[in-house]
């Protein structure tokens, strides 16, 4: 008997318990096991869970994220005061006119604003799944 049979015999009477008896053989390289490694990690699955999650595209079986709600509603608050701001800095320059300063101020803030907006929609998209 070969070393592959003897263990996929031993790890299919633990998973008899569970229904799981059958195995999938998958090749891959150094660098995409690296990489499932640590999607699975940041999923916060194994590697056997996270590849039947990926495989079968089971919707229940993906993990949920804790996101504390309230600092996410903070940042968009945060977010909604200053895209307020920038429409008032926007309507004076157009206004009175914009010298070097003030355009390179408001640039500035509109990057700020701008990263603060993909972060927030980065952590809607991962909650979201």
């Amino acid at each position: 008997m070969n070393d592959k049979s003897s263990i996929a015999r031993k790890g299919d009477k633990h998973r008899n318990a569970i229904g799981r008896r059958r195995r999938i053989y998958v090749r891959v390289t150094e660098n995409e096991l690296t990489r499932i490694r640590s999607r699975a990690r940041k999923a916060g699955m194994s590697i056997s869970a996270f590849a039947r999650m990926r495989l079968l595209g089971d919707a229940e079986a993906r993990p949920t994220l804790d996101i504390d709600i309230a600092e996410l509603r903070k940042a968009f608050a945060d977010l909604k005061h200053a895209g307020s701001n920038l429409n008032q800095c926007a309507r004076a320059l157009n206004t009175f006119g914009a010298d070097g300063d003030s355009a390179a101020s408001t640039d500035r803030a509109v990057r700020r604003v701008s990263v603060a907006a993909d972060n927030i929609c980065a952590l809607i998209s991962a909650a979201r799944g």
